[in-house]
């Protein structure tokens, strides 16, 4: 069996803002062409590193031979090889005359099912990578070279249905890269649903994930549809991908490769179309090499990598930002010259999130239109600490009517965590985070 020539999309890392040109996005595109049966002449020819085949009408190559089964077969990239899975058919597959179950695909081979004869062709392209909208884009903000590279990638990405993995510190903004993915892409109308891996409650985060139908363990009074299928039609953003229980791996892969979940209790599985975006701060190639994580797993999903810089390192976007926030607020307050200088001096390692904390804190206190240096105020503010007792006593009147307003978008929303944090106009993280900080009762759905 022959290796591709080039290094397939599964090995692509892109760094961004490093280098003179933006790294090309180099893939192994897959065709298919059907030479003899019922569907003789019919070609796919895609960018996307899985393919699946059958009769059935969620396929991306829909065969009519009824000796075809609905879902008969995959082509995805494992290792960087393309590898053909037959996905449980009546009749089976073969390879070049060869019935298997699974097996790496050479560049050019055969495939058969039923009466069908298919030639299947590993093509290396270079995908171009667009000039980005300068400023923003789908709610991110940015003008620094890094930013701009991102903008660029993520409408390549979006369109041509990449698999991607995002990799960034701790709050720097990865959930709103996801989200601007959705938007860009032809899922946009459809749902954008966030999963948190790290946070889900370890018992429950088989049920949280993949669903569950009413009395299938101790506790479950009624049916939940999971994340999967919540997301049925659109984005599933898996965040913290890699605080997923190995136990759970295989599961994740199965249902993406046979695109159905089957939820706890559930006699029989259900059709579940997702685009999938994750993200970690930890690297998952190191993972995948102490054994933390499935190898197998980790090429389904990163056909290819973005690694997000953190804040300080792209100093030149903090002034945009800290307006943008501040704008959102309350649009009648600029920053002054000092008070961007005093901000473009911290080295944020909370990133953006720390960032738009601290100018919602700048905004409740702000005296005068115009905010200085000396109202830019880091970290806790403490009763008799370095703080003024003044700025004290507001954060105090603000965290509780913040509390309020989080208490009555929960019980607007039932209990949903992610519909209050649509209603509310931020992340379901931060959502979670500000419930814990509050001390509000993080019951209900997700």
């Amino acid at each position: 069996m022959s290796v591709p020539s080039k290094p397939s999309l599964a090995s692509t890392t892109i760094r961004l803002g490093e280098g003179a040109d933006r790294p090309r996005l180099r893939v192994e595109r897959v065709r298919l062409l059907v030479a003899s049966g019922p569907d003789r002449g019919l070609e796919l020819q895609v960018d996307r590193s899985d393919v699946r085949v059958g009769k059935g009408p969620d396929n991306d190559l829909i065969l009519s031979d009824a000796a075809v089964s609905r879902n008969h077969f995959l082509v995805t990239c494992k290792a960087g090889r393309h590898h053909l899975v037959d996905l449980g058919s009546t009749n089976g597959t073969r390879i070049n005359g060869v019935l298997t179950q699974e097996a790496v695909l050479d560049h050019d081979c055969t495939i058969t099912v039923g009466s069908t004869s298919l030639l299947f062709e590993s093509v290396a392209a270079e995908l171009m990578v667009p000039d980005a909208t300068p400023g923003s884009f789908h709610g991110l903000v940015g003008v620094g070279r890094a930013m701009q590279d991102l903008f660029a990638y993520l409408q390549l990405i979006a369109t041509a249905g990449l698999s991607t993995v995002l990799q960034g510190e701790t709050g720097s903004g990865k959930e709103l890269v996801a989200r601007a993915l959705h938007l860009s892409s032809p899922r946009a109308a459809r749902s954008f649903v966030v999963f948190d891996c790290g946070a889900a409650n370890a018992s429950l985060i088989d049920a949280a994930l993949f669903g569950h139908v009413a009395g299938a363990f101790t506790g479950a009074t009624g049916s939940r549809k999971g994340a999967l299928l919540s997301a049925h039609g659109g984005t599933l953003f898996l965040d913290e991908i890699g605080e997923l229980p190995m136990d759970l791996q295989p599961k994740l892969l199965r249902a993406l490769e046979q695109r159905e979940v089957q939820p706890l209790g559930a006699d029989a599985p259900v059709p579940a179309d997702v685009r999938l975006v994750c993200a970690s701060h930890r690297n998952l190639q190191d993972m995948v090499a102490a054994r933390q994580f499935r190898e197998d797993l980790l090429y389904r999903l990163a056909g290819v990598t973005l690694v997000i810089p953190p804040l300080r390192e792209r100093q030149e976007d903090i002034p945009v930002l800290a307006e943008a926030f501040l704008h959102a607020i309350r649009p009648e307050l600029k920053f002054g010259p000092d008070a961007l200088q005093t901000l473009g001096h911290h080295p944020w390692p909370g990133n953006v999130r720390e960032l738009k904390n601290v100018v919602e804190r700048v905004a409740a206190l702000a005296r005068s239109p115009i905010i200085g240096a000396a109202d830019v105020v880091m970290g806790p503010l403490r009763p008799g600490g370095a703080a003024p007792d003044r700025p004290a006593a507001l954060a105090s009147v603000l965290q509780s009517t913040e509390s309020e307003l989080i208490r009555h978008a929960l019980k607007k929303a039932g209990g949903n965590q992610s519909e209050a944090a649509r209603k509310l106009g931020i992340a379901r993280t931060t959502l979670r985070r500000k419930m814990a900080e509050y001390g509000i009762d993080g019951g209900g759905s997700d």
